[in-house]
């Protein structure tokens, strides 16, 4: 008499063996070779039974058989897999997706075995049981081993496959993550891919839509980036020359503060070099933004689809690539936890590539090797400024108030064009266009702990700034006269605050006609390692680039002496400074109040020190005499002035500066009440004056 098993089960199942479907080959071989077999026997996985059984053509078999029954469901799957592989020739993917591989590899070059690898992955994602019975198998197999049970390849081959480096994930199609399930193991970066199963495709380009778009036309020309120069002439050579001679690894770096147009920059150099831009896509087609690694794998793509155009192809906002991680933590970034792979996708791009990111302090030296360049764009020039102004505030502004605007060094491009924009909508009679912009343009400055338009203008009042008014024990004129000769110097001015040696580098600056890049070591300074080195390089790097003045004040943050030094860091910065210093081929002012403090090497960089006193009692007189004149109060013979101010030694042009600021909201109404004040002044300093009348 026939068992229960004998009478419902087949000696084999004519439906697999005889099929011609790959996809039951690699579920059977799941199911034995993997140890899936357990999905038979679970009380919690019915469902995916049923499914399983009814693939096969078991749909009469018992919805809870018994422990005899399961074993022979795992001798017939055995016996099935047997004759199956006695002719595996016969078995073969999908036709459709058997042809839209072959034209992803024309694009794409992989192995036989890659594409198998790909295609098994494919169908994890399109085929609810294939996956199940893959989550099913026995996880304690190493992912290699149950590929190789599955795909029965050469070891090799698929170890060489599922590398971090190997083609697929060099090529962006696949990410493998391992330590996890099959299913979750082998991810498809683009869902765009999962059109192979089920659609015959074409075109690849519809296949996979969303990697790559067209970037916008450059609105700026070159001259628009002379602050660029001569990085601009060598990023537009590079380019050229990488698509005319199909030369691979081409990638530049390019970084700078936001806002600094670095984006704009990238169109302008595609359309400098002849050819066309495209950006790597930062959101998916249904606008959800993209996580970092498919963005990086979107890359990869992108360059085999453009390989055969003239583009340059543009990744924005490689931060979150290169920095998202932590060394305080031990937390590797995204690109770090690729790194041969990303290494690998530097060295052999076939399109010319700019990288733009906002802060590269965090990237693997590893990394910034591998690019052609790597620069830095800054804030323009005064006179880049101005034509951004003349471009963006056409008709909004007087001459007047668009050098104003421009005298603010640290405005981007960026925030001058939206300032432009909303006071194009917002000006009025009762509200000025500069009155809107400059509102517009503070609130970003004072966000970003920066200089207000107002601030940045303050040693530009009315230009009264007078070298012969100021007490140094040097010829001021004859100092400027030589440093526009020499176009070099390095120069300290030293003396009390108020003396004049901030308002030096301003005038400076107008009479040789050249940028003003002032700086205070609270700008530069930070308690994080190795930031301060880098942002005082960075200074005098930009100095450089722009061929402006350097000034930095309060230079005695920088430069105490090493002798009273309390941390290691105190002599490093001093060092550093002095170092940039010796090297800096430009003109350097440092000013301070505590020149006593300076460490005597430091004093010795510098090709002149100049001490800068109190006004003497005729530059008093002089100076006074001319507000007097301007502010119309009667004014007193040479002797009766003198009389008045013989005593108050000690006066600044800050102090008599501070006096017009004060007539302005509590008019002075003569000169004893000046007088009065400057003596309240002296004493508030800590000077003291005898009491002296005014006849």
């Amino acid at each position: 008499m026939a068992t229960p098993s004998e009478s419902i089960l087949p000696d084999a199942l004519p439906c697999a063996v005889n099929g011609r479907s790959i996809e039951t080959l690699w579920l059977l071989r799941l199911l034995v070779r993997t140890g899936a077999t357990r999905i038979l026997e679970d009380t919690h996985a019915i469902g995916t039974r049923n499914q399983l059984l009814n693939r096969l053509g078991l749909a009469g078999f018992p919805a809870r058989p018994n422990k005899e029954l399961t074993d022979s469901l795992r001798i017939l799957l055995s016996t099935t897999l047997n004759q199956m592989e006695a002719r595996v020739g016969r078995y073969v993917l999908p036709r459709v997706l058997a042809s839209n591989l072959s034209l992803l590899a024309r694009h794409f070059p992989l192995s036989a075995t890659e594409q198998e690898v790909l295609a098994f992955a494919l169908l994890l994602k399109t085929n609810p049981l294939l996956a199940s019975i893959a989550h099913a198998s026995d996880q304690g197999m190493y992912t290699q081993e149950a590929m190789e049970a599955v795909l029965r390849r050469r070891a090799t081959a698929v170890r060489n496959a599922l590398a971090k480096a190997g083609r697929l994930q060099r090529a962006g199609l696949m990410r493998i993550e391992y330590g996890w399930p099959l299913p979750k193991m082998m991810q498809i970066v683009h869902h765009g891919l999962l059109m192979l199963v089920r659609t015959r495709v074409t075109k690849l380009e519809k296949l996979l839509n969303g990697v790559f778009c067209e970037a916008p036309a450059a609105t700026l020309q070159t001259t628009d980036y002379t602050h660029f120069q001569p990085q601009l002439d060598v990023a537009i050579g590079l380019i050229r020359d990488a698509v005319q001679h199909h030369r691979i690894g081409v990638n530049l770096l390019i970084y700078g503060p936001p806002g600094t147009g670095k984006t704009e920059l990238s169109r302008t150099l595609a359309k400098a070099a002849g050819v066309a831009c495209a950006n790597v896509s930062s959101s998916g087609e249904g606008g959800e933004p993209l996580d970092n690694a498919t963005r990086l794998a979107n890359t990869a793509i992108a360059q085999r689809m453009l390989e055969r155009r003239r583009t340059l192809l543009v990744f924005d906002e490689v931060d979150a690539l290169f920095n998202d991680g932590s060394s305080f933590i031990g937390k590797p970034s995204t690109a770090e936890t690729s790194k041969s792979w990303v290494n690998a996708l530097l060295e052999e791009t076939p399109v010319p590539t700019v990288w733009i990111a906002n802060r590269i302090h965090g990237m693997d030296p590893a990394f910034l090797r591998r690019f052609d360049l790597v620069a830095k764009l800054s804030s323009p020039s005064l006179d880049g400024r101005l034509k951004l102004l003349k471009r963006t505030a056409d008709g909004l502004l007087t001459e007047n108030q668009a050098l104003r605007i421009a005298r603010c060094g640290t405005l981007t491009p960026a925030a001058v064009t939206r300032a432009a924009n909303v006071a194009r909508h917002v000006a009025s009679v009762d509200i000025p266009a500069a009155i809107v912009m400059e509102t517009v343009l503070n609130g970003v400055l004072r966000a970003r702990c920066e200089p207000t338009v107002a601030r940045s203008n303050t040693h530009h009042s009315g230009n009264c700034y007078d070298p012969t008014l100021c007490n140094a024990d040097h010829d001021l004129l004859a100092l400027a006269d030589g440093l526009a000769h020499t176009g070099i110097g390095r120069i300290c001015l030293s003396g009390p605050p108020g003396t004049g040696k901030t308002a030096f580098g301003h005038w400076l600056s107008e009479r040789l006609n050249r940028p003003l890049l002032l700086k205070r070591v609270s700008d530069i300074q930070s308690p994080l390692l190795g930031v301060m080195e880098q942002q005082l390089a960075d200074t005098f790097e930009e100095s450089s680039r722009s061929g402006s003045i350097l000034q930095i004040d309060e230079i005695d943050g920088f430069l105490r002496d090493r002798r009273e030094a309390r941390y290691g860091w105190e002599v490093t910065q001093v060092n550093e400074f002095l170092t940039q210093l010796e090297a800096f081929d430009g003109i350097f002012i440092g000013t301070t109040n505590l020149a006593h403090a300076l460490d005597a090497a430091a004093l010795r960089r510098f090709d002149l020190h100049v001490r800068i006193c109190a006004m003497r009692l005729d530059q008093v007189m002089e100076m006074l005499k001319r507000w007097l004149a301007d502010v119309q109060i009667a004014m007193p013979d040479n002797q009766t002035l003198k009389k008045a101010l013989d005593e108050l030694d000690g006066i600044t042009p800050g102090d008599l500066a501070q006096l017009q600021r004060r007539h302005r909201i509590a008019p002075v109404s003569s000169i004893a009440d000046a007088v009065t004040i400057l003596r309240q002044t002296l004493r508030e300093k800590g000077q003291t004056t005898r009491k002296i009348g005014f006849v």
